[in-house]
């Protein structure tokens, strides 16, 4: 199962990749690639709650995307029309989160707050953490709060990048093809790719 997600992480990438391409070096004047990152976030959101479900270390998932998330930062206040916060410090804020959960009730209080203060801030929104959150709690819980998460994601991005997000970490459990896991490596290539395009388009401009 672990294999197939990571490739849905990967599909994923690709696809934000293409947005990224759009935003940063054509200044959104490509439809169609934009149109394909609309499948990425909710992909990342469902694959990431479901992935964090299954770690024993919360906290340290959130520690693992704390570097490259700042590092990420930076190129995106390079960008043009780049989000506030940027998509690892989001999935970080749901995995710092969770990990409060596992301490105290004044803990994840607490947590909760400091969140809910930065989710108008971070990409994908309230409804982009809450899908996420709404993924781990389904494969930790399997209780009805799953479907929950989802009406607001519904709202909050089109309807065909909300089904290809949900449809696709069932698909990559199913499928033979598997991509390995190594820890980080895809947050560190988020920044790097980052990196590339906002250097590129300082060097064409």
């Amino acid at each position: 199962m672990s294999g197939g997600l990571e490739l849905v992480k990967w599909i994923a990438f690709a696809a934000m990749v293409a947005d990224h391409v759009d935003l940063i070096l054509l200044d959104r004047s490509v439809p169609w690639l934009n149109a394909i990152g609309r499948f990425a976030y909710p992909a990342f959101a469902v694959a990431f709650g479901l992935g964090l479900a299954r770690s024993t270390d919360p906290l340290a998932v959130a520690r693992r995307l704390l570097v490259p998330g700042l590092v990420a930062q930076v190129c995106w206040l390079l960008a043009p029309g780049g989000p506030a916060l940027n998509v690892l410090l989001s999935f970080a804020s749901v995995a710092f989160f969770v990990a409060m959960l596992d301490r105290s009730r004044w803990h994840a209080a607490g947590a909760l707050v400091l969140v809910l203060c930065l989710a108008p801030w971070l990409e994908g929104g309230p409804a982009g953490l809450l899908v996420a959150s709404a993924a781990w709690a389904f494969a930790r819980f399997r209780e009805p709060v799953w479907l929950a998460g989802l009406l607001p994601m519904a709202v909050a991005l089109p309807s065909v990048g909300l089904v290809a997000g949900l449809a696709a970490p069932w698909i990559g459990q199913r499928v033979n093809l598997a991509a390995p896991r190594v820890p980080g490596l895809l947050a560190w290539a988020y920044a790097a790719h980052l990196a590339a395009l906002v250097a590129l388009r300082a060097a064409l401009h």
